[in-house]
């Protein structure tokens, strides 16, 4: 392990535009490292210190639900992001200001919100944590899945090389929304929701996703 550790770090710095990207970088990854130490404690307490965790955060989403909070700290995309335009020269730190703000919390919090929405069945019966479970209701949760989709895409369109990053936000929609536990869970109605609010290729993004399911690709 500390080999690895030490490969993966000899990598990052290698990057020419790490430099910029390094403060985000670390900010997001403090948040995933944190969310994991919660969010794996006993349960008769987990959901009480996640929130005493995130309460602080909420100061600068208000918009937000606490538990859409957590679920965007625990995606990694936006780490990617930064990578992939650090393996670029040219980076800067307002580009890298940028692209956090794009991706955090809305690119971010649908792809791991879209991740619990599929795995609600699992988790109430082996007693995980799922943030969508917290939504009051199923109305409530189409809502604010219609609303993670729509921003995310805004952000992404907001970004230099939108295609690159509309691209990523639709095709969360289709790995995840092609998924054979989106019929088991009766999940079908909002799916074609989120399709229809995503709009563009998302359609096609989610046939290409079934066909890869039934090859046994994905």
């Amino acid at each position: 392990l500390p080999g690895l550790v030490a490969e993966c770090q000899q990598q990052v710095s290698s990057l020419p535009g790490y430099p910029a990207a390094k403060t985000e970088v670390l900010a997001l990854v403090s948040l995933y490292a944190h969310l994991q130490t919660y969010k794996h404690l006993d349960k008769s307490f987990r959901a009480e210190r996640l929130q005493d965790w995130i309460r602080p955060h909420l100061i600068q989403f208000p918009d937000l639900y606490w538990w859409e909070f957590a679920a965007a700290s625990g995606s990694t995309l936006g780490v990617f992001a930064l990578f992939r335009r650090s393996a670029q020269r040219g980076m800067t730190a307002d580009e890298a200001r940028c692209l956090v703000d794009a991706y955090f919390p809305w690119i971010c919090g649908l792809h791991i919100l879209l991740d619990y929405l599929i795995d609600q069945g699992e988790d109430e019966e082996e007693g995980d944590l799922n943030f969508v479970s917290f939504y009051p209701n199923s109305e409530e949760c189409q809502r604010r899945l219609v609303l993670f989709t729509k921003e995310a895409l805004a952000r992404a369109d907001s970004l230099p090389d939108p295609v690159f990053h509309r691209a990523v936000v639709r095709g969360l929609l289709a790995l995840y929304l092609s998924d054979p536990k989106v019929k088991s869970l009766g999940l079908e109605p909002l799916a074609g929701e989120l399709v229809a609010a995503a709009g563009g290729l998302t359609g096609s993004y989610l046939g290409i996703c079934r066909l890869l399911r039934r090859l046994r690709v994905v």
